[in-house]
């Protein structure tokens, strides 16, 4: 389909990351709705500190810890991080499932709706196969012409762990 392609073109110019999506799964599809499943991998990198935190050796060291930094008139400075920035760079991989309406009718085709969940769940969380009439939030986009892309964000589902 055009709209896909177009959808998958326009994500990888606004994303600032260099991705290159391909199918990995055969979709799904019912009366409503053709799926397909792609993973999107990806590079970042990112500037971060390194903890600079030593262990204690005993409560005794905590305590002796605690007292001096909460103190108003305390000299002991806590710096819990290294000064300088140090860069890693990660290969993850985002899973996500484009949606389109099987039938073309409503003229909302080219509309995609991005959709992503929340911090307990996953993709799926946007196509429930428990009462679809009821909860399934793509079929509903589906009847109504839109096409709907939900994704797995880094950390949940099929995403990088």
């Amino acid at each position: 389909m055009p709209f896909k392609l177009a959808f998958l073109a326009t994500l990888a110019v606004y994303f600032p990351f260099p991705a290159f999506c391909f199918p990995s799964g055969f979709g799904h599809q019912n009366s409503n709705v053709v799926c397909q499943e792609y993973t999107i991998p990806m590079t970042v990198s990112s500037k971060i500190y390194l903890y600079n935190s030593k262990k204690f050796a005993n409560n005794y060291d905590v305590t002796d810890f605690v007292t001096a930094s909460s103190s108003v008139n305390s000299t002991n400075v806590f710096l819990p991080v290294e000064k300088d920035l140090v860069v890693q760079t990660f290969q993850l991989q985002v899973h996500g499932t484009f949606c389109h309406p099987a039938h073309i009718a409503a003229g909302q085709e080219s509309t995609v709706i991005v959709a992503t969940h929340g911090i307990g769940g996953d993709g799926s969380y946007w196509s429930s196969p428990y009462k679809p009439e009821k909860y399934n939030f793509v079929n509903a986009a589906a009847k109504q012409g839109y096409s709907v892309f939900y994704y797995d964000r880094i950390g949940n589902g099929k995403s990088t762990k």
